[in-house]
């Protein structure tokens, strides 16, 4: 099931839920809301997303996807860099559910 919630600029997480709520009509008590899809999609579809594409979007909602196309990149994002472990610090926080306040 596909719906449209119409929520304010700088709406929460919680903004986004309680929208939900009024458009179903009834209670979304224990959803979350991600920035980034899953590895298993809820609901019917099931989409399963590899790990490279849960990258990819986690990068570009994080607005640094660029930086995976600079010169030398490959060198600074390797996991045993300092500056590769930040990147992948980042890239997890992505994947995980917002906080109610979180926007």
């Amino acid at each position: 099931v596909q719906v449209t919630v119409e929520c304010r600029a700088r709406a929460t997480a919680q903004d986004l839920l309680e929208g939900l709520e009024a458009v179903l009509s009834e209670s979304c008590e224990g959803y979350q809301v991600y920035r980034v899809p899953p590895p298993v999609a809820f609901g019917t579809t099931g989409a399963i997303h590899s790990e490279k594409k849960r990258d990819q979007v986690a990068s570009e909602v994080l607005g640094i996807a660029f930086l995976a196309e600079l010169p030398e990149a490959d060198a600074n994002l390797r996991p045993e860099t300092k500056s590769g472990q930040q990147w992948l610090k980042l890239l997890h926080e992505a994947r995980t559910p917002l906080r109610g306040f979180e926007r």
